[in-house]
C-alpha cells in the first residue's frame, strides 16, 4: 500500500494509506456486479411494462449508479460492499 500525506489548512498532517490498483479494480467490480444483480429484476419487470418501463429502468439505473458510492460512502461503516469485501 501507498502512503500519501495531506497538510490541511490548519496546518495538520494527514497520513492516508491509498489500496493498489488491482485491489480497487476488483472492488469496483464487485460492486458493479452488485448493482447488475439489482437492475436484472427491475430490467424484466420493465420490459413487461412497455415505454414506462423503460423510463423507470432509465431512472433506477441512474440512481443506483449514482448514489451507490455515495450512500455507503456516507454510511456508518464508510465503505462499498466491494471494498469490504476486498
Amino acid at each position: 500500500m501507498v502512503e500519501r500525506e495531506i497538510l490541511t489548512p490548519e496546518g495538520v498532517p494527514l497520513s492516508f494509506r491509498i489500496a493498489p490498483a488491482m485491489s480497487r479494480a476488483s472492488a469496483f467490480r464487485a460492486d458493479s456486479l452488485a448493482m447488475l444483480v439489482i437492475l436484472v429484476p427491475i430490467g424484466l419487470l420493465a420490459s413487461v411494462a412497455g415505454d414506462l418501463g423503460q423510463g423507470v429502468l432509465l431512472v433506477a439505473f441512474f440512481v443506483l449508479r449514482i448514489f451507490w458510492f455515495i450512500g455507503f460512502e456516507l454510511s456508518a461503516r464508510g465503505a462499498t460492499p466491494g471494498k469490504r469485501l476486498m
